[in-house]
């Protein structure tokens, strides 16, 4: 779960509530209980808060508001049951408020929510109210997948034109905009790159595309932006990828041109979508050294019309998050693309028509130890769809019995006061892919006139990862610690679970 603080200040004092976001995963039928911390910073004012249900949509810049009951996303308001809707706080004090999520049986999908806690000043006060919503995503599992795609690509040359970017002194840069459409009834947490070329294919430049949370709501279309340095005059295309946690990511290309005076676009290429079914979505296969094996991918053409296939095996590492996907690079040290034969590697699938292809395994006798990577790389592509969609399959070599696991934490980042976050980067020292997990638990020391005390603050879990950590890679974890933290040095002890029953211990001083 991602989690935001806002502080506002009012003229009745100051208040601060912790986390905005709760990400939340359960069967139908289930109970879940968060809880929400409101706290009046104020040191003499004492402030009265309305507690009240209501509806979330997202505009097209990802952000997210509250909106009467009826009038949002497939909603999750009423499933949100709390005591009390009204909350008196006196200077300095807070109070947790717990929600129950009540989920119905017979649901599926996403549902989506919010509580919003407005100040209630009295009459003679004339003052202005101020609202804040805490928002809630509800995942019901077993999970269904989104379905996104992108509808457009723009290159805006005056940055000051775009309202996100109007204040931002920025010379000699262009936006590159994409605009991505959530058809699915879950909402998609979105990554995207861009791939600059030029006019022969050749690759320029690869940039990350947008920021911030990345979460598109069903039936929703967001515009995520990335601001590149103006290129010189010429001919260029763009390929926007954006990956959502499927096997194919949505994708789109733009030519354009730049001159001294103008760019202009010139034609734009839509992926769309293609409904072939591939199983299973994730090869992981224990193996002796020397060995041979073959394993099997099915594929089914779920269309009306003919799909044409070409196959190939690419190398597979791992982002900062976890996340896994084959890069244009290769020479990784524990890559299995040498190890992997294919028996097919371009063919046509007839409507609704069903087949196999085979992976074949040689395994080198002086290759026994940890794991080897690679992936199944599909490229799809039908009548009337100019841009193919590409099926991703991570494939896992597991040596038996022998393996070295082995983590570090090369770094921890501490940022803002209310909440504060903490990013711990690891790197995988072994030759074993790891999921490691943790906690963080913050201590603060205070000099008195009796000596040093010690004062515990609280311990907060990592959030996990989507993927993997691979030999050699490297992670960014995240926690949200308390919902504020004042002036002080602090020490965190960070406890990082991975691998057969491994742990590591890393402990950090810090001044706020």
């Amino acid at each position: 779960m991602v989690s935001f603080l806002l502080l506002f200040l009012i003229n009745q004092g100051e208040f601060s509530i912790s986390p905005l976001y709760f990400d939340i995963k359960a069967p139908a039928g289930a109970r879940r209980k968060v809880i929400i911390n409101v706290v009046n910073e104020t040191y003499t004012e004492r402030i009265k808060i309305l507690v009240q249900r209501a509806d979330v949509i997202e505009n097209y810049e990802g952000v997210y508001k509250p909106v009467e009951l009826g009038k949002g996303a497939p909603s999750c308001a009423n499933w949100l049951k709390f005591k009390d809707s009204i909350i008196e706080l006196g200077p300095q004090s807070g109070k947790e408020i717990e929600v129950f999520v009540e989920i119905p049986t017979g649901i599926k999908g996403g549902r989506y929510g919010a509580l919003t806690f407005t100040t209630q000043p009295t009459k003679e006060e004339m003052k202005y109210k101020t609202k804040i919503p805490v928002y809630f995503e509800v995942t019901i599992q077993p999970e269904i997948k989104p379905r996104i795609s992108i509808e457009d690509i723009k290159i805006v040359e005056d940055i000051k034109k775009i309202p996100r970017f109007m204040f931002y002194n920025l010379k000699d840069a262009i936006a590159v905009l994409v605009s991505v459409k959530n058809e699915g009834d879950i909402h998609a947490k979105i990554k995207g790159n861009l791939i600059l070329r030029d006019k022969r294919g050749r690759k320029i430049k690869e940039i990350p595309l947008g920021a911030g949370r990345g979460v598109v709501l069903p039936n929703t279309t967001v515009e995520i932006a990335s601001i590149i340095k103006r290129l010189e005059p010429g001919e260029y295309t763009v390929d926007a990828i954006v990956r959502y946690g499927t096997l194919n990511p949505a994708k789109a290309s733009a030519n354009f041109t730049i001159t001294k005076k103008k760019i202009e676009k010139k034609e734009m290429l839509l992926g769309g979508t293609i409904l072939l079914s591939v199983k299973p979505e994730f090869v992981e296969m224990p193996t002796p050294p020397g060995a041979f094996r073959i394993k099997t991918i099915l594929l089914e053409n779920e269309e009306d019309s003919e799909i044409r296939v070409k196959a190939e095996i690419k190398e597979l590492i791992n982002d900062l998050e976890g996340e896994l996907y084959s890069p244009d690079t290769f020479g990784y040290q524990y890559s299995a693309i040498n190890f992997i034969q294919l028996e097919e590697k371009e063919f046509v699938l007839k409507p609704k028509e069903r087949k196999t292809i085979k992976l074949k395994f040689n395994i080198p006798k002086e290759e026994n130890s940890g794991g080897r990577y690679a992936s199944l790389i599909l490229n799809a592509s039908k009548e009337g769809s100019p841009l193919p969609i590409t099926y991703q399959i991570p494939i896992f070599i597991n040596f038996i019995g022998k393996a070295k696991e082995e983590i570090k934490v090369e770094k921890i980042e501490v940022t803002g006061k209310a909440p504060v976050n903490f990013y711990i980067y690891l790197e995988n020292l072994g030759d074993i892919h790891l999921k490691p997990k943790g906690t963080i638990s913050i201590n603060q020391r205070l000099i008195t006139g009796a000596g040093e005390q010690v004062i515990k603050i609280g311990e907060y879990e990592l959030k996990e990862l989507k993927g993997y950590l691979l030999p050699k890679g490297k992670v960014k974890m995240f926690a949200e610690g308390p919902s504020r933290l004042k002036s002080g040095r602090y020490f965190i002890k960070v406890i990082i679970n991975y691998g057969k029953d491994k742990e590591l211990i890393f402990e950090k001083e810090f001044n706020l």
